[in-house]
């Protein structure tokens, strides 16, 4: 997994690039420390998993759907991730990338995933 200093690590959201298996090729500076706190959100073997299976689960199938190379790719999505800290739960927004422009980050990049904390933690609702 590749780790520079860009315009994503200007970024205070956590993100993080994935290739076409779902696997993670590059995480900012925000997203290191996500990972790191291990409060809701981890890294094992290059993939990005949620504390609880359940949410694992949910997410890796919007991961998934969206890492599709051509035409077939998903809209993405957006989930939310509970935290053990009882800190606002984390909101995270998988997107495909356009292949022109993602090599500037990761020449293997396809998909992104933003994850910021959720600024309403009584909604039980996602990102608007």
């Amino acid at each position: 997994m590749a780790q520079g200093d860009d315009d994503l690590d200007r970024l205070a959201a956590g993100v993080a690039l994935l290739d076409a298996r779902g696997r993670v090729v590059r995480l900012n500076r925000a997203a290191i420390a996500i990972v790191q706190a291990n409060d809701g959100l981890m890294l094992i073997d290059d993939l990005l998993r949620a504390l609880s299976l359940e949410r694992t689960m949910q997410l890796q199938d919007l991961i998934d759907g969206t890492v599709q190379v051509g035409l077939h790719a998903g809209p993405g999505g957006t989930l939310q991730i509970e935290r053990p800290s009882g800190r606002p739960p984390w909101i995270v927004l998988v997107l495909p990338l356009i292949r022109q422009r993602s090599p500037q980050w990761h020449p293997d990049a396809v998909a992104a995933i933003f994850i910021s904390e959720s600024r309403d933690p009584g909604s039980g609702s996602v990102a608007e």
